[in-house]
């Protein structure tokens, strides 16, 4: 045998050894596949069965307009009398007054002020149980009233007509503004230059003292 030279029956029995010694390589599992979603198989009711009705849909709730805030109306301002000029008093003729009669009116005013004052004033008629709103009234007068004090006669009448008792009234002088709005004219001591009248028929009237 030559050196170096090995048989052929070796060289595979040692290539047999080899093979059955040597660890095999791992193998990697096999990537799982993803489970497929099956949905729910839907199942048809029997003739005999009780479907609930499907809920209603709520209607979608609308906005009411926003309701209109009634704007106030502002009383009309109140007339300002000038400053020293008072209403003093007030005479009546007939005296006591009558019904079926005019009545006639005689307003006496005090200007204290610098200058003469132009205006229009009214009488106004009140029954005793309703000091606010006025039975009845005069016309309106124009007056100038110098310094000092002065009494001016009213236009017009004021009648209570005949056929009833003897009646309460007050009568009252009222200045006007350029707004037909009146207000009371006072006197000097701040009080309502107002003035009390009894109105009776001719029959009811007091005899004359002799």
């Amino acid at each position: 045998m030559r050196k170096g030279f090995i048989p052929v029956a070796a060289s595979l029995a040692i290539l047999f050894a080899t093979g059955c010694s040597a660890t095999p390589a791992p193998v990697a599992p096999p990537t799982a596949l993803p489970r497929a979603t099956v949905p729910p198989s839907t199942s048809i009711p029997s003739s005999n069965a009780t479907i609930a009705p499907s809920p209603a849909t709520s209607p979608t709730p609308s906005v009411a307009p926003p309701t209109p805030i009634p704007t106030t109306t502002q009383p009309p301002p109140t007339p300002v009398i000038p400053a020293g000029l008072y209403g003093t008093s007030l005479d009546l003729v007939p005296d006591p007054p009558t019904r079926g009669i005019n009545l006639e009116f005689y307003a006496t005013f005090a200007n204290t002020t610098s200058a003469v004052q132009n205006f229009r004033w009214i009488v106004y008629l009140y029954r005793s149980d309703n000091p606010i709103k006025s039975y009845g009234e005069t016309t309106a007068t124009s007056s100038s009233i110098p310094l000092g004090a002065q009494t001016q006669k009213s236009l017009g009448y004021w009648k209570l007509p005949l056929g009833g008792p003897c009646e309460n009234f007050t009568a009252r002088v009222a200045w006007i503004d350029q707004n037909n709005q009146s207000a009371p004219f006072r006197r000097p001591d701040g009080t309502v230059d107002e003035r009390a009248i009894t109105v009776c028929a001719p029959s009811d009237l007091p005899s004359p003292t002799p």
